[in-house]
């Protein structure tokens, strides 16, 4: 799902130089830096987006604009959702579940397979 939304992806692949890369440890300081870095970008992108929409929105139903309107109320307000869940829900998300690497290390060394090969031969 990430692969289609931007956004989300670059913030992710960030948080992922930084640990690999540039050596940061994963943890608070990684997550605060990671959406520091990105604050400029995902703000810019979204302001100016907003800032054309806002003509349309503040004059409201006139005449010859009964479609642009609500359109642009909505694409607004997804503007302002998704930067608001791009800048605080997925950062905590990562902080929450943390880097897939590690997860899949503690998976593969807790298999009873890892610790003795015969028995992933007698699993299969």
């Amino acid at each position: 799902m990430l692969r289609y939304l931007p956004g989300p992806r670059k913030l992710i692949s960030h948080y992922r130089h930084l640990e690999i890369e540039e050596g940061v440890q994963f943890g608070m300081d990684l997550i605060l830096r990671g959406a520091k870095e990105r604050l400029s970008p995902i703000l810019m992108t979204a302001l100016t987006t907003g800032f054309a929409l806002l003509p349309i929105v503040i004059t409201g139903l006139q005449p010859g604009q009964e479609i642009e309107h609500p359109l642009a109320v909505v694409i607004l307000g997804g503007l302002v959702t998704s930067t608001l869940l791009n800048l605080v829900f997925l950062p905590a998300l990562y902080l929450k579940f943390g880097p897939y690497q590690k997860a899949q290390e503690n998976k593969i060394t807790d298999s009873p397979a890892f610790e003795n090969p015969k028995k992933a031969d007698q699993m299969a």
